[in-house]
């Protein structure tokens, strides 16, 4: 389709995609007031994301 090359909808939809697993997984809010906190929060979020990510991944060999 052409105007999805055009205008890039597959980047923008693997973007939302990863918010609303984010979301859906850490929370639709931050529960920190300080910023510094928040940006902790979010990182531990990432990262918890990261490694059930992880997990999903096949493991593949090569053969021959």
């Amino acid at each position: 389709m052409n105007w999805q090359r055009q205008t890039r909808y597959g980047k923008r939809n693997a973007s939302e995609l990863a918010m609303q697993r984010y979301k859906r997984i850490v929370g639709k809010s931050m529960y920190s007031r300080d910023f510094e906190n928040q940006k902790q929060e979010s990182m531990i979020g990432a990262s918890i994301l990261n490694k059930m990510t992880s997990l999903g991944m096949p493991i593949s060999h090569r053969t021959a």
